[in-house]
């Protein structure tokens, strides 16, 4: 896992672009992935130098909200997602955040039942 930079923006833009058309179910057309990508912490996970998932996370009135995690199908059941997920969290602890929200889109049927399962489990920064 490492911190996306400006020359991963055209896998970033293709990772945003599968995740909309694998689970945007909205009856509107979804917003294109450029402006999404300009603003908030971005992370990737590699496999073999091959990037295979992100997530994208940004303060909103000073509590921390991941907006998008994202694993290429192949990618998946591996710890890639919560190893995402485990590094934006510490990014928002470090800012001093104490609270992190998740979105999770409908039918997401496999990060609902992730969710569901993990309630706290990244996020608990109170022990």
């Amino acid at each position: 896992i490492r911190e996306a930079t400006e020359a991963d923006r055209p896998i970033l833009e293709d990772l945003v672009l599968a995740y909309l058309d694998e689970h945007w179910a909205r009856p509107y057309s979804p917003p294109p992935p450029g402006p999404y990508l300009d603003e908030g912490q971005i992370v990737v996970a590699e496999v073999d130098g091959a990037v295979v998932g992100m997530a994208k996370g940004e303060l909103r009135e000073g509590l921390g909200h991941v907006s998008l995690v994202y694993l290429r199908p192949g990618a998946r059941g591996q710890g890639g997602g919560r190893d995402l997920l485990q590094d934006l969290s510490t990014h928002f602890q470090e800012q001093g955040v104490e609270h992190v929200s998740l979105n999770v889109e409908l039918p997401n049927d496999e990060a609902l039942a992730w969710a569901k399962a993990n309630p706290k489990k990244i996020f608990n920064s109170s022990n």
